[in-house]
């Protein structure tokens, strides 16, 4: 996947999966990220949050799937 961005930012791991698969059932890969230590130090994730990353060129139909204002 080239051009990434962030289309959501999320307090935990939990809930960015869930997005994911969301966004999966429509046909849009995603990349959930997060600095904690691949899910083992959860409290890592205050830090910066755990981040939904998209293709760009998803970016108005994710937006409209995830009920974001764009």
């Amino acid at each position: 996947m080239s051009n990434l961005i962030t289309i959501k930012t999320y307090n935990n791991r939990i809930e960015a999966e869930a997005d994911s698969s969301l966004l999966k059932n429509y046909n849009i890969k995603s990349v959930v990220s997060a600095d904690d230590c691949g899910g083992v130090r959860p409290h890592m994730t205050f830090t910066g949050g755990v981040q939904l990353l998209i293709n760009e060129k998803n970016r108005k139909k994710a937006a409209k799937i995830l009920k974001i204002n764009d």
